[in-house]
């Protein structure tokens, strides 16, 4: 069943369930009892499973992109271990960035600490962005090439319009 934006589900004969927050077992649970309660079946299994459940890995990582994930409990680690884990030049502290309740929440995770495993983004839930920030030097390198174009072609510019007048000078005292 489609999760509506308010976290709820319309299920047949239950009416709408709020499923939003529940883990897997969690719902299952909730149904079994429902239909229970409400007598509609006596000999019955509830199996619930998620679909379509990704996020995104950008930054210094070996393979970027996004990722699905089936299980209840899929970490920060086993995310960037999928990505083909961090590059050498890449910062050890992570950001994490995820929308809860129409509001953007901004982690910082650092990989080398303990509180790795006590932070709210530890656990990933669905459309969770994971930046990999790369280091100094690497920032630097990937900003040097491009600014080194730019001094280069502004010297050259330059020195062609000194040439320019140079040239209209000589023209005019001759």
């Amino acid at each position: 069943y489609r999760v509506d934006a308010l976290g709820n589900i319309v299920f047949p004969l239950l009416g709408e369930i709020h499923v939003s927050g529940l883990t897997r077992a969690q719902l299952e649970t909730l149904i079994k009892n429902r239909i229970l309660k409400e007598g509609l079946l006596k000999d019955f299994s509830v199996s619930v499973s998620f679909l379509n459940s990704r996020i995104s890995i950008i930054g210094d990582v070996r393979s970027p992109g996004n990722y699905d994930f089936k299980d209840d409990k899929y970490t920060l680690l086993q995310a960037l271990a999928d990505a083909g884990d961090l590059n050498i030049t890449a910062k050890r502290v992570v950001t994490v960035v995820r929308d809860k309740n129409g509001k953007r929440q901004v982690y910082e995770v650092d990989l080398k600490s303990r509180e790795l495993f006590d932070s709210p983004a530890y656990y990933l839930q669905q459309n969770d962005v994971i930046y990999v920030i790369p280091n100094e030097k690497k920032a630097a390198e990937s900003d040097s090439n491009a600014s080194q174009w730019r001094q280069i072609s502004t010297w050259m510019g330059l020195m062609s319009f000194v040439a320019s007048m140079v040239t209209i000078v000589i023209a005019i005292t001759k």
